[in-house]
């Protein structure tokens, strides 16, 4: 995961999550929505985001169980047209350095390849506000 974690933070691309889903423990809203802008936590070494509470809902908010005593929301909150998203990486997109090159089929004169660039099986989007 260090070698994602270099070439996205250097790339301004934010910090990539190894364990995207939010954690069953968190409000069902939550789940179903998971990490977005706003959201406040920290990353655990497992590469889970431990959230803790998002600044752009009310302190009585159903996902703002693990706010501060002393919370203030954003004011004014963020409107949807404050906040653009690009679909940046199409589902089935390989990633990889700019080092490596892409060839048709699984080997290269004769030799198998010795490693295979990370296959996204969902879309990628870039959301910012």
């Amino acid at each position: 995961m260090h070698i994602y974690v270099e070439h996205l933070s250097t790339e301004g691309r934010g910090h990539p999550l190894w364990v995207p889903e939010p954690a069953d423990t968190l409000p069902l809203e939550y789940q179903a929505r998971g990490v977005s802008i706003g959201d406040v936590g920290f990353i655990q070494p497992s590469g889970l985001f431990d959230f803790f509470f998002n600044i752009n809902h009310p302190a009585d908010h159903a996902i703002n169980v693990r706010r501060p005593a002393d919370f203030q929301p954003l004011d004014p909150l963020l409107q949807g047209h404050d906040i653009d998203t690009i679909e940046m990486f199409s589902a089935g997109s390989s990633l990889a350095s700019s080092s490596v090159r892409r060839v048709q089929g699984s080997s290269l004169n004769g030799y198998e390849l010795l490693f295979k660039p990370f296959q996204l099986s969902d879309s990628c989007h870039n959301t910012e506000v």
